[in-house]
């Protein structure tokens, strides 16, 4: 990583100061909405979200794409009804990265080192500050990605990145009552300072294949996480020195289908199908009802995702209009359900969520667009102990507002 950040470096030192090419890219969204969940509502309230990622190239063999992206969430998102986003009332999230292109003379390879640093806030009630947020986190990540452009632009790519993820807020006492993630009462892995903080690897395969009108496209992801101070605990509900692992794999492939039905008419359909199976090495133990539960963060899920867009209008600049849906089955095989006393029962304990989402974007001003959008999830879950939490609800919500894109 070292030496292809230094050759990086190094071209654009070297490269002639007249032959440096910057193209601009910004986008900027002024979105305002209501979220909606089980009867009730929030105020209205605004989302705001810049980015700033110009295109460097110095010359036939390297490019370099620095980017800034800041988004403060007023109002929350149904993006993915686990959970529904119930716990954070506001976020916000800056990002700073910087992505090298180098293409391999005489072939069709390229090498694309990156490296990323992303900060989050996250307030968990209306009168918390920004930065005392438990749950705020510092993330960098650094990469690279071999690419074989074997037909313009259908490639395909490998990818290595490792990545640290540090909570400088998280601490908690046993004889606090804080809450995890999702509201429910802190489970004694959590306990501690530092237990969230991680670091690991991630190796990317992409690929795309155009066939008979449609566009094919597949991918795996492995991710490798390490919490170094988060102990593993026993079937004593003791710690262990053992430190917590967990193994992700994630298998995706889709399908796109363009059709164009005049100049001023384009649409699109698509499907994706994604499978992903998570082994964590920690366990649970429910301290009030005694119950040791090994594999307790272990789970599989399977994701189904349609989708269509319609074009009207002028090539560059039309009015777009998109409808998306997905259904998520979860399942967490180790993972036994409650009664609505809490009593654990013989079944593991599953989720199905569904979401729909439509999206209408108009141009009403030279490089300014109305956007308006609509989201609706349910969650449907044979756990029925919900004392702390929701696992069977139905979430909305509405954004509409303003783009600037340059």
């Amino acid at each position: 990583m070292r030496r292809l950040w230094a050759a990086l470096l190094l071209a654009a030192a070297c490269a002639p100061a007249g032959a440096v090419e910057v193209e601009p890219v910004y986008d900027l969204q002024f979105l305002g909405g209501q979220y909606f969940f089980e009867g009730g509502h929030s105020s209205l309230a605004g989302n705001l979200s810049g980015l700033a990622a110009p295109a460097v190239r110095f010359n036939e063999r390297w490019e370099l794409y620095p980017s800034l992206a800041s988004s403060y969430k007023g109002t929350k998102e149904v993006v993915d009804v686990v959970g529904a986003g119930t716990v954070f009332q506001e976020q916000m999230e800056h990002r700073l990265g910087v992505k090298g292109v180098y293409k391999v003379p005489d072939t069709p390879w390229r090498v694309k080192p990156s490296v990323s640093y992303a900060a989050q806030f996250l307030k968990e009630t209306k009168d918390e500050s920004f930065g005392k947020g438990l749950f705020d986190y510092r993330k960098l990540d650094m990469g690279v990605e071999g690419e074989y452009v074997y037909k313009e632009p259908f490639s395909v790519r490998a990818g290595f990145s490792y990545f640290m993820t540090h909570y400088p807020n998280y601490t908690s006492l046993e004889s606090q009552a804080a809450l995890d993630f999702q509201g429910q009462p802190l489970a004694r892995e959590l306990v501690g300072d530092n237990v969230l903080d991680a670091h690991g690897q991630m190796l990317n395969l992409a690929g795309e294949l155009p066939w008979r009108g449609l566009l094919l496209e597949s991918g795996y992801t492995f991710m490798h996480q390490r919490f170094g101070e988060q102990r593993v605990v026993n079937e004593a509900g003791l710690l262990d020195d053992a430190s917590r692992n967990d193994y992700l794999h994630a298998l995706n492939a889709g399908v796109r289908y363009p059709v164009k039905f005049g100049p001023r008419l384009k649409g699109a359909a698509s499907f994706d199908m994604a499978f992903a199976l998570s082994h964590s090495n920690q366990n649970n133990y429910d301290a009030q009802r005694t119950r040791f539960i090994a594999g307790h963060y272990d789970y599989r899920e399977l994701r189904f995702s349609p989708g269509a867009r319609l074009s009207v209008g002028d090539q560059d600049w039309p009015t777009t209009f998109s409808l998306n849906a997905s259904v998520a089955l979860r399942s967490y095989p180790n993972r036994p359900i409650q009664d609505s006393a809490g009593t654990y029962q013989g079944d593991s304990f599953s989720q199905t969520n569904y979401m729909l989402s439509f999206t209408a974007a108009r141009p009403v001003a030279p490089r300014f667009k109305a956007l308006f959008n609509v989201q609706y999830g349910i969650a449907r879950s044979n756990q029925e102990f919900e004392q702390f939490y929701s696992y069977n609800y139905s979430a909305t919500n509405y954004l509409f507002g303003l783009s600037y894109e340059y």
